[in-house]
């Protein structure tokens, strides 16, 4: 109870402990205002969500202000636990600070899917949500540099990946870590171009259920790679919503595009937006329906980007940020890498932070691959609701995906939809 207190967190002490000896299986700690703690088995802290409270406006005018990395060095020294390392950091939106932990392996590298996902409110300090993430794997975290079985040479690694690489011309591998990852078949068919299977998606909730292998993880700008750390099989990778401009000549599939605009229709329903324009495939005439669409209240797009210019990869079937028509964007997401590393796509769209119009924007501020970016949407648009902000809805989705999850937001923090 103290470090919750110590994080600003409002606690009836009393009133909790009572609850939590009466109760044998509640591990749940009310904190008022919607917000509360999960307790594990051995009652450590392993969530804190005061998403909502944090968000709103009484909170953020009234709430004591302390500087951020009091926050950051409290959580590191009372809920992390030792062998963990900050090893990703980005801003949510333009207050909100994630810090991403992960769990150092004994080959080097860190472990993806045992991991701590902090928000901070640099603005006035507060704790915006705690979660311990993935699970703990003996086998990955305590291996004894003194087994037999090691890590097959990294010169050896290369070698393979850019024999793979070079049947698909996706160029040669740039950069070379050590990780964690989960097989993925549908990797190899959105290579070949053939139909990808059902996706599959991947939680919080489900990754028991998932095997997860240490790997080498050797990127491009274009693609990553996962291979055995011990057999030096090619087991799966991700290919990048990063559109490269003229220096990129092939059509980059992207994974699961029907499944990823249905989901996109049912959410943006939810909101409030009944009359859905959808396309699928747009491979050919991307340019010229994208800007047919325009404009609209809402706009989904799935599809490679950066920070200037989304696209399907080819030379001359991009747009560019300048293109977009005026008009009423009340919520936009452009879901391809990068559109939200800048405030440049959103502006585009006339929207900003602050505003008090029913506007918001999302995209990624990094690059990112098509199978993750999936397992988000997929969260993402079954949070949204009526009720429930979007910049709520995506921290909520956030907080169900096992992996970094670099997203941003720009706009109305409060808005909901077109209700």
């Amino acid at each position: 109870m103290e470090i919750l207190e110590e994080l600003g967190c409002d606690v009836e002490k009393d009133h909790q402990l009572f609850n939590l000896r009466s109760a044998k299986d509640d591990k749940r700690v009310n904190l008022g205002n919607e917000s509360f703690a999960l307790l594990d088995k051995d009652d450590r802290i392993i969530s804190i969500d005061r998403i909502k409270e944090t968000n709103e406006d009484s909170f953020r005018q009234s709430a004591p202000k302390k500087d951020f990395r009091f926050t950051k060095t409290l959580i590191e020294e009372k809920l992390i636990k030792e062998g963990y390392e900050l090893v990703h950091s980005g801003y949510f939106d333009d207050t909100t600070l994630i810090l991403r932990y992960e769990k150092m392996m004994p080959y080097g590298g860190h472990n993806q899917y045992d991991a701590y996902d902090v928000y901070i409110n640099t603005e006035n300090g507060a704790l915006v949500s705690f979660k311990k993430k993935g699970i703990e794997k003996e086998e990955i975290s305590l291996r004894s540099f003194s087994q037999t079985r090691n890590p097959i040479p990294k010169d050896k690694v290369i070698r393979i990946a850019n024999e793979f690489l070079q049947k698909y011309n996706k160029g040669e591998i740039q950069e070379v870590s050590v990780g964690t990852a989960i097989p993925n078949k549908d990797f190899f068919r959105l290579m070949d171009g053939k139909e990808e299977t059902e996706p599959v998606i991947i939680s919080e909730e489900n990754l028991e259920d998932q095997i997860i292998k240490e790997v080498y993880i050797l990127k491009n700008e274009k693609v990553e790679v996962y291979v055995d750390l011990y057999s030096g099989e090619i087991v799966g990778g991700e290919l990048y919503l990063y559109n490269a401009g003229a220096a990129s000549i092939n059509d980059d599939a992207i994974p699961y595009p029907r499944e990823s605009v249905t989901d996109a229709q049912s959410g943006l329903a939810r909101m409030g937006y009944d009359s859905v324009d959808m396309r699928i495939g747009l491979t050919t005439n991307f340019r010229r329906n994208i800007l047919g669409m325009l404009p609209k209240r809402a706009f989904y797009v799935n599809c490679h980007g950066n920070s200037t210019t989304i696209g399907i990869g080819r030379s001359g079937y991009g747009i560019d940020y300048t293109e977009i028509p005026s008009g009423t964007y009340q919520f936009v997401f452009l879901d391809a890498c990068n559109t939200g590393s800048k405030s440049t796509w959103a502006s585009a769209f006339g929207i900003r932070n602050g505003t008090s119009n029913k506007r918001a924007f999302l995209g990624w501020y990094e690059s990112i691959g098509g199978h993750f970016s999936y397992n988000y949407l997929w969260q993402f648009w079954n949070s949204t609701a009526s009720n429930k902000s979007v910049r709520q809805a995506a921290l909520d989705a956030a907080n169900k995906v096992p992996e970094y999850c670099p997203i941003r937001f720009f706009g109305n923090r409060s808005y909901n939809g077109f209700y």
